[in-house]
């Protein structure tokens, strides 16, 4: 289960509200994403968070005959329109960085640059001219001109 908080005022979250049907006794721990506090016994995850995705695992260790189970909790933080689209002009000849046009730090690339819906095989150096893609986030596209 997720959950998307986009308000920065929020200075902690349970993660404990996130998943159903947990039993007591388990611990947390956070296995991708950076930045935060995580608490592993109470589950409260704290800030300072830096935009992005975080994924938690809640494990039970079983105890024989029952064998362990595990729960996992996603937080995307951030604003969720991280860039706006953008228009940019070359003369001829020229060509553009497109990795140099956004600061994605923190934010999950899910689709690499595209032109024409054909992957784009060296972003640094394009000079091609239209509209090129990139899918990223939670999945908004940020096309380029």
């Amino acid at each position: 289960m997720s959950i998307s908080v986009c308000d920065s005022q929020v200075p902690s979250v349970n993660l404990f509200n996130i998943i159903t049907g947990e039993q007591p006794g388990g611990t947390w721990t956070i296995t991708s994403g950076s930045g935060g506090t995580l608490d592993p016994v109470t589950g409260i995850f704290s800030a300072p968070f830096n935009a992005g995705m975080y994924r938690f695992t809640y494990l039970i260790n079983g105890i024989a005959p029952c064998i362990s189970d595990e729960s996992e909790a996603i937080i995307r933080y951030g604003n969720f329109e991280p860039v706006d689209d953008m228009q940019v002009t070359t003369c001829f000849g020229e060509s553009l960085n497109l990795d140099s046009l956004y600061n994605l730090v923190g934010y999950t690339i899910i689709k690499n640059w595209s032109f024409n819906g054909i992957p784009v095989t060296d972003p640094a150096n394009v000079s091609d001219p239209g509209n090129y893609e990139l899918i990223m986030g939670d999945g908004e596209v940020a096309p380029t001109q």
